[in-house]
């Protein structure tokens, strides 16, 4: 039980966050994630605006990318309402990834993408992080949160049975004495159709003396969010209870009130795990394959910063725009247990997707939003075009990988003239500097780099720090 009383105030005060949990694909595949977000907000932006006082929560900057490309007119209204501050960015990651096994530089392009998409699109900084699905938190994100602006951390897993904190409400410090405020939503993200009232008397009569608290409630899993019925029996409920303060709150709200009593919070100095770590051996293609990936790109990058620090291409921020900004993998697809099919999906998913975006983006013409490739491949098509795009920076490209131009474009090159796949395209001095630094910068580009994909890039139980690519949160 969180050690935080107000005393001031004799009734209890309850934040509502009403949330609807997607996976964007799990046992499904992206275009039903899509769909499912679609639905979801729809009816969620309907209650915002029709319903006095009630607020949305929702997280992950990817699928308010599908709303934004695929249903316009309903992302015109969720951007009204979040000026409205009737609903709420939770997050501003770009999906819920897993948080034990990526790299630290696959955390820190999670918060770098989606904190950009939601300035950008709604002009909100997200102070408070949430990641409600994932199965355990390595301590390391402690040091990364803090210094991507942070404030404050929300979770689910692990609960009581599997670990015990100094309280649901807690100082959370990582390896560095970094500090964010974290709370346990002991109660879980979910609530069935129909069942929202019920969870809050539950939790009312579970803890009589908390305060404040917050509940997170909603249909989810598959999205769903608040149902008629559900705000319904709040609005009753919340007139029959005259000791509690049950109100439609946000989870910034909610830490903005605890950090009043910051100082008054436990301090806790581990990781939060363990939770569910037979999952962790489960759906090992789509590990091994997501860090490759990480590999792929972390290499990928030191080579373009390479051959633009050696003034042969400027960095190529613009046809690179993915692999620079986004390395991740959805909680669902790396930490979850097998499909039914007991296979690995295929599609988009998982690590797969940067990839896939990579690919996609940097090729001219149409493109099949529904590529047939698994992760495996989609790395390989990553390699192919990364790897022409700087061979040809050095004038080292060869016949065995001229198949491969036809993914990346003049245009895309950024360098005028630059012909991919052509070194006869280089001026003779820029060749000349290529052939004689090429070597020496080989043990850079590869020494700290795993040759096996299966060996992470940095420790997942923390030390995470910061890598090549330019835009990184600060220090």
């Amino acid at each position: 039980m969180s050690p935080v009383k107000r005393t001031t105030s004799p009734r209890r005060k309850v934040h509502l966050v009403c949330n609807a949990h997607i996976d964007p694909v799990w046992l499904w595949e992206w275009p039903e994630g899509a769909g499912e977000a679609m639905s979801t907000f729809r009816t969620a932006a309907r209650f915002c605006e029709e319903r006095s006082g009630f607020v949305f929560s929702h997280n992950e900057s990817l699928l308010y990318e599908w709303i934004e490309e695929y249903e316009p007119a309903l992302f015109r209204r969720i951007r009204t309402l979040v000026r409205r501050k009737r609903w709420a960015v939770l997050g501003g990651w770009f999906v819920q990834p897993d948080c034990n096994m990526p790299s630290g530089e696959s955390f820190i392009r999670q918060i770098l993408i989606g904190k950009r998409y939601f300035r950008k699109a709604f002009g909100v900084d997200v102070k408070t992080a949430a990641n409600l699905d994932p199965f355990g938190h390595t301590r390391g994100l402690v040091q990364i949160l803090a210094k991507s602006g942070y404030h404050s951390y929300l979770f689910c897993r692990p609960d009581r049975s599997f670990a015990v904190l100094p309280g649901d409400d807690f100082r959370w410090i990582g390896y560095d004495g970094s500090e964010v405020l974290a709370s346990r939503a002991e109660a879980h993200y979910n609530s069935r159709g129909g069942g929202a009232r019920a969870k809050v008397e539950d939790w009312l009569r579970a803890h009589p003396d908390r305060t404040p608290s917050l509940l997170l409630w909603g249909i989810g899993n598959h999205g769903g969010g608040a149902s008629e019925r559900d705000l319904d029996d709040i609005d009753k409920m919340r007139a029959e209870e005259p000791g509690a303060d049950i109100v439609h709150s946000t989870a910034e709200a909610y830490f903005e009130e605890v950090g009043r009593e910051r100082g008054r919070l436990p301090r806790f100095d581990r990781g939060l795990n363990p939770w569910a770590v037979g999952c962790y051996t489960t759906m090992s293609r789509v590990k091994r394959a997501h860090r490759q990936l990480e590999n792929e790109l972390f290499s990928g990058e030191k080579m373009a910063s390479a051959a633009s620090f050696q003034g042969l291409i400027p960095y190529p921020q613009r046809s690179w725009p993915r692999p620079n900004a986004t390395w991740h993998c959805p909680n669902s697809m790396i930490s979850c247990p097998d499909p039914p099919s007991g296979r690995a999906r295929t599609g988009p998913c998982g690590s797969s997707i940067t990839a896939w975006r990579f690919v996609r983006e940097s090729r001219p013409g149409p493109f099949s939003p529904w590529p047939p490739v698994n992760a495996r491949q989609a790395t390989g098509k990553f390699r192919s075009s990364s790897t022409i795009l700087i061979l040809s920076a050095f004038g080292r490209s060869s016949n065995a990988n001229s198949r491969a131009t036809s993914q990346i474009t003049t245009e895309d090159s950024c360098a005028p003239g630059f012909s991919p796949g052509s070194a006869s395209s280089l001026p003779s001095r820029r060749k000349s500097s290529a052939t004689s630094t090429l070597n020496g910068v080989k043990k850079w580009f590869f020494g700290p780099i795993s040759t096996r994909p299966d060996e992470p890039i940095h420790r997942a139980d923390g030390g995470h720090r910061r890598t090549a690519g330019p835009g990184a949160p600060g220090k």
